[in-house]
Parts: structure tokens; C-alpha cells; sequence
């Protein structure tokens, strides 16, 4: 138990020293802290053209999720609805709902 713990505390305590990841404060429109902890990670200047890629790509891609999730948002999607919002029963023959779906059990033809 104790040969357990060793890993599990040098986690821990290097939990302190790790920055936070690029992503995640692009997620939070924090950029200057993005691009901070970028130079930080890959050992670049903020102005390394390598660098300013990188940066771009996650911008890109978090701008990207951000639509894509206020689309769904939009039509209908289960996506950003807070916990607890969900309909679990609907009472009508042809219906069924799932927590967070809706299935249609009518047959066409």
C-alpha cells in the first residue's frame, strides 16, 4: 500500500508545477495565457513562427467546437443543457423518451 502511494504524491505535488494547458485557457478566452503557456511548454519565443501556428490551430479548433456546440445548442441538441433538465417520460402511445433523446416508434411506410 505504501509503494502505492509514492507515485500517486509525486503527482500531487507535480500538480503544482505543471501549466495549465493551452487549450483549456483558449476555452476560457484567456489567449495572452495561452500563448504564455505555450512558450512555456515548447520552449519558444512568443513571436516563433512554429509557435504562432500552433496557436492558431487551437484557436481554430476551439472556435470550431464553440459553433459546432451552439448549432446543437440551437436545433435542438441535448448538448449544454444543465443537469436535471432532462424530460424522462413522455405519456403519448408512439413516443418514447430516453434521458436527453427522443425516439419516434412509429412505423412509416
Amino acid at each position: 500500500m505504501a509503494l502505492q502511494l509514492i507515485p500517486a504524491w509525486t503527482l500531487f505535488i507535480g500538480m503544482f508545477f505543471f501549466p495549465f494547458s493551452p487549450r483549456w485557457l483558449m476555452l476560457k478566452h484567456r489567449e495572452e495565457e495561452a500563448i504564455a503557456s505555450l512558450c512555456k511548454l515548447r520552449r519558444l519565443d512568443a513571436n516563433d513562427p512554429l509557435l504562432r501556428a500552433e496557436f492558431l490551430e487551437i484557436k481554430a479548433a476551439v472556435m470550431f467546437d464553440e459553433e459546432t456546440q451552439a448549432e446543437q445548442i440551437g436545433t435542438g441538441g441535448s448538448q449544454g443543457q444543465p443537469r436535471g433538465s432532462r424530460v424522462y417520460a413522455l405519456g403519448e402511445e408512439n413516443k418514447v423518451m430516453a434521458p436527453g433523446l427522443y425516439y419516434n416508434t412509429k412505423h412509416r411506410n
